[in-house]
């Protein structure tokens, strides 16, 4: 469906939520909304990273075990770069049959590793809390 001016009803309204003239299009609000939400994990998750190493670093290795922890990190941005090359040149050519649901596969099997590593391997990273009784 079709406003009278011609335009879609959806990007209509992105447009006057974000007061802009003309369509937005749609992609640029997902772009928006994947900031925020990834915005709104890492401020979940990084504070939890951080007490988790001052809790395990030995008194007065706080600051060692802090650089160390984002030593993961910069490990994983050395080789995201090639990886994605490589994918992209594999999966989604520029010219020929792309195949994107198997790149977004191989990205989101990736990804898991992390999650999946954490419950595996949850009780023997777990350390006592101050203040909690489990």
């Amino acid at each position: 469906m079709r406003l009278p001016n011609g335009t879609d009803p959806n990007c209509a309204t992105y447009s006057a939520v974000m007061s802009v003239s003309g369509e937005v299009n749609p992609y640029y609000v997902m772009i928006c909304l994947f900031v925020v939400v990834l915005s709104l994990g890492e401020a979940c998750y990084s504070p939890r990273l951080y007490e988790y190493t001052a809790a395990i670093a030995p008194k007065g290795q706080e600051a060692s075990y802090m650089a160390m922890s984002a030593l993961p990190y910069f490990l994983a941005k050395l080789g995201v770069a090639p990886m994605s090359g490589v994918l992209l040149s594999w999966f989604c050519p520029a010219a020929g049959p792309r195949h994107s649901e198997t790149l977004w596969l191989i990205i989101g099997l990736t990804t898991l590793i992390a999650p999946v590593g954490l419950f595996v391997f949850q009780r023997y990273i777990r350390v006592h809390e101050a203040g909690r009784d489990d």
